[in-house]
This record gives structure tokens, sequence and C-alpha cells, in this order.
């Protein structure tokens, strides 16, 4: 039986292949996680913005979450956090 989550529905891939539901192929689904692994890579590969900038975001209200709160300025390289004055935070 679909489940609905926040006014989404979700099916199992049995319930959807009985509700007529067309479902990526094993080729598209491949095709698709290529891709999002390349931008996952891309992401992790930038260069970091330059000191004082705040960094570039979807726009709007999710352009910084950081920003106007007590982890302004922090940065992340290489997995390891960086507080506003350059210090390493574990």
């Amino acid at each position: 039986m679909p489940r609905e989550v926040g006014g989404k529905i979700f099916y199992t891939r049995e319930e959807a292949e009985a509700a007529g539901i067309k479902l990526p192929t094993p080729e598209e689904f491949a095709r698709n996680q290529a891709i999002l692994d390349q931008f996952d890579a891309d992401i992790r590969a930038a260069a970091p913005p330059p000191e004082g900038v705040t960094p570039a975001g979807f726009g709007g209200r999710f352009s910084d979450d950081l920003e106007g709160t007590e982890w302004e300025g922090w940065t992340v390289v290489n997995g390891q956090w960086f507080d506003q004055h350059g210090n390493p935070v574990d």
C-alpha cells in the first residue's frame, strides 16, 4: 500500500510497477548516478571562496545558512572544518 509522507506518495518497486508507473531502466539509473557522482566530485574539488566572500549558494534564503550565526566565516577544506580565524575545529 502506498505511503504518504509530507504530501508525497511513496511506492515500493512492486507497487509502482502494478500501478503502471514507468521506472528507470538500469541503464538510465546508472547514467543518472554517474551524473550525480561527477557533480559531487566537482563540488568537492572546488576551491573555497576568497576570505570575506559569502559563498554562492542556490540563492535567496539558501545562499548561506551560516551567515549571521556563530558559525559565520567557517570553512571546510578536505573534510576538516575551520572557524572564522582559521583554527581547525573538531
